[in-house]
């Protein structure tokens, strides 16, 4: 007999599968379950490659390291990784976000000072 869920090979009588942990009902098939319900995740990779190119390349490259693994974790049925994963790339990507935008406005700020004081 095989298990319907994972088509692994099963032994007659077996109520789960050792692979997958799918239950069986009495003559080998499926028991009755819910339909997988598929959970759609954002990874965050365009905000992820925009912080990249345009606000701060380290924080961005960690924030497409993590966007780039969500869907791998989704296929592989790890929801909870995936979340986190995704959270991870969102958490980076918005660091990344602040530092180039602080980065740019003391930039500016020292820029202007020099003018200022050039200019006395």
């Amino acid at each position: 007999m095989f298990c319907p869920k994972c088509g692994k090979e099963v032994q007659e009588g077996t109520t789960f599968c050792p692979n997958c942990g799918n239950s069986f009902a009495a003559g080998g098939t499926q028991a009755a379950q819910p339909p997988m319900q598929t959970k759609v995740i954002s990874s965050g990779l365009v905000p992820a490659i925009l912080v990249t190119l345009f606000c701060c390349l380290p924080f961005g490259i960690v924030s497409i390291v993590y966007a780039a693994k969500v869907s791998g974790l989704v296929a592989a049925g790890n929801i909870a990784e995936a979340e986190r994963a995704a959270k991870n790339a969102k958490t980076w990507a918005l660091v990344g976000a602040i530092c180039g935008i602080v980065g740019s406005l003391l930039y500016f700020l020292v820029m202007a000072l020099g003018a200022a004081a050039s200019e006395m």
